[in-house]
């Protein structure tokens, strides 16, 4: 599946999420072609949600990528913004995945034996700069990975998960997918969403990209027995 969004509409996707912030299709400084999703997020006190999400037949194994550019953090590092994310099925589901930008930095949580673990890729993704991430996960009761990619590079490599309460995976989100209570305003395009059974990595013939993000750290990171970190939920 592939969407640039060039039909200038939202008929690709499932269902939009615009709570304390809008969707739109824009024209300014697209990834490829000429338009783009453009999520703006509102400066409340309160949790934000301004995303799309698609649902797909549902796997044991999925990637998900996009190119994501967000437009000024939060300076204080302490509030995260989620931008790309797999879940098992329904909008009400706990997540499976997401990759989450926090202090400029990326982070994959992950669903393993009822906890949500937290890993720090090492990697960076500083704002006003377009970053192509790809997602994955596969399912399994101690056999479950997850992965992540920033720029065609692996930065998360994480095996030994169990994640098979959830049986499948049926939707992803991407945008402002979550930002936490205290995250101020903000701005996230999102361009060339791509949905696979396989590893993505850089198309063949990819328009030429405006100011790639460097790859800082490939982090590897393998899960041993049930993990008592846990997070928040999106």
């Amino acid at each position: 599946m592939y969407e640039g969004f060039e039909s200038q509409n939202f008929d690709f996707w499932d269902t939009q999420f615009q709570t304390n912030g809008t969707l739109a299709i824009s024209n300014v400084n697209p990834a490829a072609g000429a338009y783009h999703m453009r999520a703006t997020v509102n400066a409340v006190a309160a949790q934000k949600r301004v995303c799309l999400l698609k649902s797909f037949p549902s796997a044991q194994l999925k990637h998900v990528q996009a190119i994501i550019e967000y437009a000024n953090g939060d300076g204080a590092s302490t509030n995260r913004l989620t931008l790309l994310a797999l879940y098992p099925s329904t909008a009400s589901d706990p997540y499976l995945a997401i990759i989450t930008m926090q202090g400029g930095k990326l982070y994959v949580q992950y669903r393993h034996s009822g906890g949500y673990p937290r890993l720090d890729t090492g990697a960076i993704m500083p704002p006003k700069t377009k970053a192509r991430l790809e997602l994955s996960v596969k399912i399994g009761a101690g056999t479950g990975e997850v992965h992540a990619w920033l720029n065609g590079q692996e930065i998360a490599n994480i095996t030994g998960v169990d994640n098979s309460v959830d049986g499948q995976i049926s939707t992803m989100r991407t945008g402002a997918v979550f930002a936490d209570v205290d995250y101020p305003a903000e701005i996230v395009d999102v361009d060339e969403v791509r949905i696979e059974d396989a590893y993505i990595g850089i198309p063949p013939l990819d328009p030429t990209m405006r100011t790639l993000v460097p790859l800082v750290i490939i982090c590897t990171f393998v899960v041993i027995g049930a993990l008592s970190l846990r997070g928040k939920k999106t």
